[in-house]
This record gives C-alpha cells, sequence and structure tokens, in this order.
C-alpha cells in the first residue's frame, strides 16, 4: 500500500509539475508516453490471449493517427478520417500477411486496440488543445478518484459484490461511494478552477456530469479486468510500483477522455 500511495503522489505531482514548467508541449508528452506504455501493455495482453498483433503496423498506425489528430485538433472530422485511414491500412495489412485463418481473429483485436488506446487518447489530447490543462485534469480527477471513493467505501461498508467473475473485490457500496467522491472532486473543480474550466460547466452541471464520466470509468476497469483475467495475469505490466502497468493506470480513460469530449462538445466547448 505505501508503495501505491508514493507511486500515486508522485504521479500526481508529475502531472501538475510538468504542465506548469513545460505547458502544452510537456502535457502532450505525458499523453503520449502513457498512450506508448498502454498500447505496448495492451498488445501483450492480446498475445497471451492469443491474438497477436505485428508491432510495426499497430504501433505505426497508432503513432500516425495520435500525430495527425492532434495537429488537426480542431477538426473531429479529420480525426474520423484519420483513424478510418488507419484502420483500413492496418486491415490491408492484415489480409496480405496473415494465416487466411487468423485474418478475422487479428482485423478485430487490431480495431478493438486502436479504438482502446489512440482513439481515447487522442480525444484527451484534443481536449488540452482546445480546453486547456485544468479541463483534462478534471476529467481525470473525477475518474480517477471514483475508484478511490470506492475502494474505501467497498472496504468499509461492501457486501454486495458488482461483478464476481470479473473483479471479485467491487461491490455496488463501493460504487455508490465512487459515485459520490466523484460528484464531490467535480464540485471542487468547479470551486477552485472555475474561471480555467469552460464557462457552461457550472456547479450543478458538474456534478451531473461526473455521473457518466465516473461511470464510465468504472466499465473501462472492469474491461481490462476481464482482459487480464482471459491473459490470466494480476497486472499489465510493473512499471509502476504498487499500481502495476501504464494499462493498470490509464484504463479508466478508455470510455472515459471520450465522454468527457461528448458532454464538452454538448456544452459547445470543444469543436466537434
Amino acid at each position: 500500500m505505501s508503495h501505491r500511495i508514493l507511486s500515486t503522489l508522485g504521479l500526481w505531482a508529475a502531472l501538475i509539475l510538468i504542465p506548469t514548467l513545460l505547458g502544452n508541449p510537456g502535457s502532450i508528452a505525458i499523453l503520449l508516453i502513457f498512450a506508448a506504455g498502454s498500447l505496448h501493455e495492451l498488445r501483450a495482453l492480446f498475445s497471451k490471449t492469443g491474438a497477436a498483433l505485428a508491432k510495426i503496423p499497430l504501433y505505426t498506425a497508432s503513432a500516425f493517427a495520435l500525430a495527425i489528430s492532434l495537429y488537426f485538433h480542431s477538426s473531429l472530422m479529420v480525426v474520423g478520417i484519420v483513424f478510418l485511414i488507419a484502420l483500413i491500412s492496418a486491415q490491408i495489412f492484415i489480409l496480405l500477411t496473415e494465416e487466411i485463418g487468423k485474418v478475422v481473429h487479428s482485423g478485430a483485436h487490431f480495431a478493438l486496440a486502436l479504438a482502446m488506446i489512440p482513439l481515447p487518447f487522442a480525444l484527451g489530447g484534443i481536449i488540452l488543445l482546445q480546453e486547456g490543462i485544468i479541463t483534462l485534469v478534471w476529467i481525470i480527477a473525477v475518474a480517477k478518484f471514483t475508484d478511490v471513493g470506492a475502494l474505501l467505501c467497498g472496504m468499509y461498508f461492501g457486501k454486495h459484490r458488482m461483478a464476481p467473475t470479473i473483479s471479485p473485490k467491487k461491490t455496488w457500496e463501493g460504487l455508490g461511494g465512487g459515485i459520490l467522491t466523484a460528484i464531490l472532486i467535480s464540485l471542487l473543480f468547479v470551486a477552485l478552477f472555475g474561471n480555467h474550466l469552460p464557462v457552461g460547466l457550472t456547479y450543478l452541471v458538474a456534478a451531473v456530469a461526473a455521473l457518466p464520466i465516473a461511470l464510465s470509468g468504472v466499465l473501462a476497469d472492469l474491461w481490462e479486468s476481464a482482459l487480464k483475467r482471459s491473459a490470466k495475469v494480476k497486472d499489465s505490466g510493473d512499471r509502476i510500483p504498487g499500481i502495476g502497468g501504464f494499462l493498470d493506470l490509464t484504463d479508466s480513460f478508455i470510455f472515459a477522455f471520450p465522454t468527457g469530449f461528448i458532454i464538452l462538445s454538448l456544452l459547445g466547448a470543444c469543436s466537434a
């Protein structure tokens, strides 16, 4: 537990200090590092489930999609076209190189890999570039503190298991505590950083928005847990002491970043 606490404090310190000192380039660098680490670990998990994806097309397509999306961050249409090009190019490579019996299997996992890592992180980068680091950290904090609230409430009050075959320690009581924590964190951000958040993000909107972001983070965490169980591993990696791998840290962003982007688009903050 001490390693987990130290790692958590160190990560939050980096998330605060690097953008403060280096601005958007530093923030984008953090996103890309965690995207690369998460993608690498996701590929390893897929391999352990029998879906080995070739490195070069996966990493090339992901890097291309992320780079172009962040460059043309003001146009969601361009982002969609870029990811479509990356997906089609990778599928062509699979058709030309894979054995006939593995084409569909590999193609489906490749599409899933693009949807799980490069696309959410691209949307996270777009939020950062359009609305600033505080807005992105708001989404991250709401998603991650949902885990904290769920863990603490589950430890003390948890009785009814939520998904016993996937994550036995998660309880409905813990989920309730996690959602309440998410709402409180969201309100705290508006109180402390309201001038740096989108104009439409009032206290009421922040409280309501915390719910889908929190739930999306929990669902993504369950999805990664199911994948790890299929791969028969406890953690996605061992790079972060007390936490596990990159994907163990970023799993909630898989759904939380897209959910946050949709909410901000509805508020008129992010360009769609």
